[in-house]
């Protein structure tokens, strides 16, 4: 039995309105773990939960999101966690914007692409320790930056696994006209 002419008509758009909502949801629930309330170095992973999440749209499906989503992102991680206003939108746009500006590196190869995401995520938890610094007068403690920068590496391919899934089974929703 053949679906009827709307319905044919319709999975497409259905479709394409998934592949361009996922981006942002997939941000969305990477925010969500990066609000919940850690301690010790989990904090700062958490944190970068959601540069992995930008890490992987920005190599793997460039032009995917925008980055008023990325920035709005960081905006409401900043009014969620208390902190000054535009820190993390401010992070979170410079590790989208260097994770396309590297990936047609990260387009070479294995090693290229995890090269690319580990300057991701340590340029972000660098330019995230030069702000404390500024701000506070004071040197953070680099060695919980660069234990965060890995775990998030860690954590990656998990990420990467998943939204893969959920693209493809956003693909799937597809019905060829006949």
């Amino acid at each position: 039995m053949t679906p009827p002419a709307t319905a044919r008509q319709l999975a497409p758009a259905l479709a394409r309105l998934c592949l361009a909502v996922l981006p942002v949801l997939a941000l969305a629930v990477a925010l969500l773990v990066a609000v919940q309330p850690r301690s010790g170095p989990a904090v700062s992973t958490a944190a970068l939960v959601p540069v992995v999440v930008l890490v992987f749209w920005a190599l793997q499906h460039p032009g995917s999101l925008s980055i008023l989503a990325v920035f709005a992102a960081g905006l409401v991680l900043d009014c969620v966690s208390g902190g000054p206003l535009g820190f993390w939108a401010l992070l979170y746009v410079a590790g989208f914007e260097l994770a396309r500006v590297l990936e047609p590196f990260a387009r070479r190869g294995r090693w290229h692409y995890a090269a690319a995401l580990l300057a991701v995520l340590s340029c972000t938890v660098l330019l995230q320790g030069l702000i404390v610094a500024l701000t506070h007068r004071e040197w953070p403690n680099f060695k919980e930056g660069v234990i965060a920068a890995l775990g998030a590496a860690l954590l990656y391919p998990v990420v990467a696994v998943i939204l893969e899934a959920l693209g493809a089974l956003a693909a799937l929703t597809k019905v060829e006209p006949s």
